[in-house]
């Protein structure tokens, strides 16, 4: 699998694909308010910038992506992927891929993410551990965890 750096004109394709992800699993896991929450809880700008700065990738094939994921300061951030797509090797690969980039660029040797709770065992195939369950600003659960990195 190959992966690029997400360019600012796939950011409303990025955001749709979010939209679609969370749509799809979300209203087994969370309240109908914590849905709505987590459907409209996003920054246009941190996703812009993460873009500016390389540290945004997306898997595509043609013009239509299937998924992404990034980072920011030490946090694995926004791996969303298509759910139609769930279970072929995209959310994992682009892992590694965030991974592998944050590493050579930081030099960091440890990896965390914010995980919502129906995502924990695909974090954990992953190699993350869970360091805490936490709260988040609107009451809805999550995971904080680690990932060390060789």
């Amino acid at each position: 699998m190959e992966f690029d750096d997400a360019q600012i004109e796939d950011l409303d394709a990025i955001i749709a694909l979010r939209r679609r992800a969370f749509e799809k699993i979300t209203p087994s896991h969370y309240s109908p308010a914590e849905v709505e929450n987590l459907l409209n809880d996003y920054d246009r700008a941190q996703f812009s910038k993460m873009i500016r700065d390389r540290r945004l990738f997306c898997y595509k094939k043609g013009t239509k992506l299937y998924g992404t994921a990034g980072w920011e300061g030490s946090a694995i951030r926004h791996v969303y992927v298509d759910p139609d797509q769930f279970g072929v090797g995209i959310g994992s690969n682009l892992i590694e891929h965030t991974i592998l980039d944050f590493k050579k660029r930081t030099g960091c040797e440890r990896m965390t993410a914010g995980v919502i709770i129906y995502a924990r065992g695909f974090y954990e195939k992953s190699g993350f551990n869970v360091v805490a369950k936490k709260k988040a600003w609107d009451g809805s659960e999550f995971y904080e965890m680690s990932r060390p990195l060789k």
